[in-house]
Order: structure tokens, then sequence, then C-alpha cells
């Protein structure tokens, strides 16, 4: 409740400061600094773990929405010829 407060305040002092570095530096110092930049859930999947199953599952559809062997056999035969 109290860093909602504090969040509040900090937004309605916004459009009065004329300095932004101020404004930010206020921010950073209402404990900011302990946040991170990523996600921990996506949809229904928590953690790296589901989330990466998730990805693998979409990408799957996406790339064999066409059934075309040849991009495989291409593949294959560089991966042959770069292992020679």
């Amino acid at each position: 409740m109290e860093e909602q407060l504090r969040a509040d305040a900090r937004a309605t002092e916004l459009p009065s400061k004329v300095n932004s570095r101020a404004f930010w530096k206020g921010i950073s110092k209402d404990g900011c600094n302990n946040a991170t930049g990523y996600a921990n859930k996506v949809g229904d999947a928590l953690g790296a773990e589901e989330m990466c199953h998730i990805w693998k599952n979409q990408y799957s559809e996406v790339y064999n929405m066409i059934d075309d062997e040849r991009p495989e056999q291409v593949f294959l035969s560089k991966m042959n010829d770069s292992a020679t």
C-alpha cells in the first residue's frame, strides 16, 4: 500500500517537474533499484522453463504450417558439408 501511495505521488509530480532528471532520481530513490527487467510469467506459464515451452510450441506450430521437406534437406546437406 505504501509503495502504491508513493508511486501515485510521483505520478502527480511529473507534469509539474521542469527537470525530468530530478523526477527519475526520485523514482530511483523510491526503491526501483530492486526491480528486474525480466518477466517471470507469460499467460499461464510461470517460470523460465514453462515460458520456454510456450515459445517452443508457438514456433513449432509456425514453422510446421507448410509441409515442405526441401529446407530440411538443404539444412542437413549443409550440416554434412560443414562436418567434413
